[in-house]
C-alpha cells in the first residue's frame, strides 16, 4: 500500500503544499526542486525589474536585502571625509552675520560704570593738581604782572584796565605831553614758592647768609622767591651754571617776568623817568653777571652803567610829586639804584657782583609795585 506524505513550504510569504507517495518519492523530489528553482527565478526577475511603468516598488523587493549596497555604504563611511561640495550629507559652513544687527543706540548706563567713573575722577584730580603746580611755579596772580614761560608765551595774564582819563590828566588835554607806562621784560630765576611772606623771607635769609641775592615777590596766593634776574636769556644760563658749580644750587626755574605798562597815561617826565630806570636796571644787572662769572670789565662798560644811573636820577628830580604815595615808591626805587651805583667799578669782585645783583632784583620788585599802584588809583 502506498503511503502518502504532505509537506508545507512557505516561500516569500506564500504557502505551498506538496504531497507525494513513497513510490513516487523521486519523482516528487524532482518536481519540488523544479518548483523551488522556478520561484528563485521569479525572485531574480523581481530584483532586476523592480519598478513597474508607474515607478512603484514591487512588494517582493521590500523584503530583499541588497548586500552590495550595504557593502558600498560601509566603504563610504570608512573613507576620510572632505567637503567637495557635492555631498548632500556634508556639514554646511555657518552663514556670515547670521544675526541681524539693529541700529546702535547710546546707553546712559555708561555713566554708572565703575571704570568710566574712575577715569573721569582721575582726569579731574589730575587737572586740579596740575593747576596747583602751575600756580606754584608761575606768577599770574598779580593785577599788573604777566609771567611767561621760557618760550615767551604768556602763562597767565590779567585783563588790562583801560582808562578814559589818565591818573595825571585826560587823554584829550595836551596829548603831546603824555606817555604810556613802559613795559618791563626780564627773566627771573625762581628758587621756591611759599604760602606766606614770612616763610619766603626765611628762605631768602638763608641765601643772604651764603652771600647770594634773594627777594620775595608778593602775590595774593603764593609768594615767589627770586635769586637772579636779567633781560638776556643767555646771561641767565651763565648765572645758573655758576650757582651750580660754586653753591650746588640746581633746583631753580627760569621764567619771564613782565610788568605790563600799557593802558595808562603819564606826563612826559614820568614816562621818561620810568623808561630811564628800566634802561639802567638792564645795564646794572648785566655788568653784575659779568663780574660774578669772571668776565673782564673795561672802563667803557663801567662808564655806560654809571652814566645810565645818573641820567635816571636826573629824570627823577624832574618829575612832579602830584601823588605822595607814587612819589614815595619812586624814591625807594631810585634809592635802591643808588646803592648799586656805589659798588660799580672796573675792579669789582664776585662778591661785589652778587651785592649789585641783589639791588637789581629789588629794583624790579619796586617797579612792579609802582605800576600796580598807578593802575589801582586809576580804577578808583
Amino acid at each position: 500500500m502506498d503511503k502518502k506524505k504532505s509537506v508545507s513550504i512557505r516561500l516569500n510569504g506564500k504557502k505551498k503544499e506538496y504531497s507525494f507517495t513513497e513510490k513516487n518519492q523521486n519523482q516528487t523530489k524532482s518536481s519540488a526542486s523544479e518548483e523551488i528553482a522556478a520561484t528563485q527565478e521569479h525572485i531574480w526577475d523581481s530584483m532586476v525589474f523592480s519598478k513597474n511603468e508607474k515607478g512603484n516598488v514591487n512588494e517582493e523587493q521590500k523584503n530583499i536585502v541588497d548586500f552590495n549596497s550595504k557593502r558600498q555604504e560601509k566603504e563610504d563611511r570608512s573613507s576620510p571625509f572632505w567637503d567637495d561640495g557635492k555631498r548632500d550629507g556634508s556639514p554646511k559652513l555657518p552663514p556670515y552675520n547670521r544675526k541681524k544687527k539693529g541700529p546702535r543706540t547710546f546707553s546712559l548706563g555708561i555713566f554708572t560704570n565703575a571704570i568710566f567713573l574712575s577715569v573721569i575722577a582721575a582726569i579731574i584730580v589730575g587737572g586740579a593738581f596740575g593747576t596747583v603746580l602751575l600756580n606754584m611755579f608761575t606768577n599770574g596772580e598779580t593785577a599788573n604782572t604777566v609771567i611767561q614761560s621760557e618760550n615767551g608765551q604768556p602763562v597767565t595774564s590779567e585783563p588790562e584796565q583801560q582808562s578814559q582819563g589818565g591818573l595825571f590828566g585826560d587823554d584829550d588835554e595836551e596829548e603831546e605831553k603824555t606817555a604810556k607806562i613802559p613795559t618791563l621784560t626780564f627773566y627771573v630765576m625762581q628758587a621756591g614758592a611759599f604760602s606766606t611772606v614770612e616763610k619766603g623771607n626765611q628762605e631768602a635769609a638763608q641765601f643772604h647768609d651764603r652771600g647770594l641775592p634773594g627777594v620775595v615777590h608778593e602775590n595774593p596766593d603764593l609768594q615767589y622767591l627770586f635769586i637772579s634776574t636779567s633781560s638776556d636769556r643767555d646771561e641767565m644760563d651763565d648765572i645758573g651754571e655758576k650757582l651750580e658749580e660754586d653753591f650746588g644750587i640746581v633746583d631753580t626755574y627760569v621764567k619771564q617776568f613782565i610788568v605790563e605798562g600799557n593802558g595808562s597815561n603819564l606826563p612826559e617826565e614820568w614816562g621818561a623817568f620810568m623808561d630811564s630806570g628800566i634802561n639802567w636796571m638792564e645795564k646794572a644787572v648785566s655788568i653784575s653777571i659779568k663780574s660774578i662769572t669772571g668776565q673782564s670789565l673795561n672802563e667803557q662798560n663801567v662808564q655806560e652803567v654809571v652814566d645810565a644811573g645818573q641820567a635816571w636820577i636826573r629824570a627823577f628830580e624832574q618829575i612832579q610829586p602830584l601823588d605822595n604815595n607814587l612819589y614815595n615808591l619812586s624814591r625807594e626805587w631810585v634809592t635802591e639804584g643808588e646803592k648799586a651805583l656805589e659798588g660799580i667799578s672796573p675792579q669789582m669782585t664776585s662778591n661785589d657782583g652778587w651785592e649789585i645783583h641783589q639791588h637789581g632784583l629789588q629794583s624790579i620788585i619796586y617797579y612792579d609795585q609802582l605800576v600796580r599802584t598807578i593802575k589801582k588809583q586809576e580804577e578808583q
